[in-house]
């Protein structure tokens, strides 16, 4: 898994439309982290009902008890695995919304601020020019 810098270890890559693209970024790779968290939470639900019906047959058809338990501990790890799902999906949520509030705060921040450098012909002071003086 890759390493995403912080929004400030960078270098200049940190401008308006930069920050404003990684908020963006991390939505839609929380968004992404949300869908396949509910796949996979999905099938492990479905593989979870599998294994108590391949419990159940083995015990009609009087195969060794510990072997019908291996297949519901089997069962119920696949309900953990689920759970796990679950929260993942929480967490990815809680980075959705925090990275929306975010983007939103920065541009009412900073909108109208890069609006005005943007449409000026003239050229701007570095930034951090001003707290020199």
């Amino acid at each position: 898994m890759g390493h995403a810098p912080a929004i400030g270890d960078d270098g200049t890559a940190n401008g308006f439309n930069a920050v404003t693209a990684k908020f963006t970024a991390l939505k839609n790779a929380a968004a992404g982290l949300m869908e396949q968290a509910d796949l996979v939470a999905e099938r492990m639900r479905g593989d979870a009902k599998a294994s108590l019906k391949l419990a159940e047959l083995c015990a009609a058809a009087e195969v060794d008890p510990r072997h019908i338990a291996a297949v519901i501990e089997i069962g119920q790890a696949f309900d953990a695995a689920a759970s796990g799902c679950t929260g993942l999906q929480t967490a990815a949520e809680g980075v959705l919304l925090a990275a929306g509030h975010a983007g939103s705060e920065h541009q009412t921040e900073y909108g109208a601020v890069h609006e005005a450098v943007t449409s000026s012909p003239a050229r701007q002071a570095r930034a951090g020019f001003y707290r020199q003086l």
